[in-house]
């Protein structure tokens, strides 16, 4: 995995699928910013016509993101997440596939109402 600006190594990053090509679970060791180890599980909710994702982390952080596949990528949103200094985040990840092999991963968070966002990470 590397970083979509400068191709600078950000970490690993493994997918496959299972259960029948109906899950990709993923493991992320990042070496960057919080140097984050998780994993996660995207799935296609059949009842719920969506896409999920949880993500699970090292320091015990957990999220569940749902959303839906628009032009061929995977756009994920989430509940508000409170922070430490009393905002409130709303992340927005988006899954893009970029070329045969490579997938963009470019997450953005907004604490004002979606007015202005701020680029969480962006990798491929």
């Amino acid at each position: 995995m590397v970083a979509a600006d400068d191709a600078s190594p950000a970490g690993a990053n493994r997918i496959e699928l299972i259960l029948g090509d109906c899950v990709i679970p993923g493991k992320l060791d990042q070496r960057r910013q919080q140097r984050l180890r998780g994993k996660t599980y995207n799935g296609q909710n059949a009842d719920l016509h969506r896409w999920d994702q949880f993500w699970n982390d090292h320091p015990g952080g957990m999220i569940h993101f749902y959303g839906e596949v628009k032009d061929g990528a995977r756009n994920y949103w989430t509940d508000k997440i409170p922070q430490k200094d009393g905002t409130k985040l709303r992340p927005q990840l988006q899954l893009i596939p970029s070329g045969k092999v490579q997938v963009r991963q470019f997450s953005q968070g907004s604490t004002d109402g979606g007015k202005t966002w701020k680029v969480e990470y962006d990798f491929l």
